[in-house]
């Protein structure tokens, strides 16, 4: 019995090695919502408990809005409806939670919920959009050349999202990167 009972502890323990083990960090996030611990912040910005506790975290990521401009030209256009896509790029914060122990006074993580864009102030490139009106409508004349008749053509409709698709890339606590897991560790 006490041959079988070490040979199970060595295969138990050659087997854990063999295994690619997870790394510590529980960064689960997908376009800014999802949870942080607390020791994945503390390792990326290389904290001690005592550093935590006199310190504060702002998460941020890359923000990108989309907005998808509509233009249906006139009957004499053939009613063509053309989709205007504007992007705008910017560094924007995401929402954070604490989420407390259970004796509800430290902090073991955030629960993230993303970010309306606001913190980015870049708007619909609404140039672009009536640029796109001449190309659609009118692809084959400058405005400055145009008869009435042709400027019926231009697009009777045009419709510009009131606010856009937001996303998000690129998560970071206090400017420095975190990275999504599971990150698989090579193995020792």
């Amino acid at each position: 019995m006490r041959k079988s009972s070490k040979f199970i502890v060595v295969a138990g323990a050659l087997a854990a090695l063999a295994v690619p083990s997870i790394a510590s960090a529980n960064v689960a996030v997908d376009n800014g919502v999802g949870h942080v611990d607390k020791g994945d912040v503390q390792s990326a910005l290389k904290w001690n408990n005592s550093d935590f506790d006199k310190g504060s975290v702002e998460f941020t990521a890359g923000v990108t809005k989309t907005y998808d401009n509509v233009l249906t030209c006139g009957a004499n256009a053939d009613n063509k409806v053309v989709h205007v896509i504007s992007t705008a790029s910017g560094t924007g914060t995401v929402n954070k939670t604490p989420v407390l122990s259970s004796n509800g006074k430290q902090i073991t993580g955030w629960n993230l919920t993303g970010t309306d864009g606001s913190s980015v102030t870049v708007s619909n490139d609404l140039n672009k959009v009536m640029q796109a009106t001449f190309t659609a409508c009118l692809p084959d004349k400058p405005y400055s050349e145009m008869t009435p008749e042709e400027l019926r053509r231009l697009p009777v409709k045009v419709v510009t999202p009131a606010t856009p698709t937001v996303t998000l890339d690129g998560l970071k606590v206090n400017g420095i990167a975190l990275p999504n897991t599971p990150v698989v560790a090579p193995v020792a």
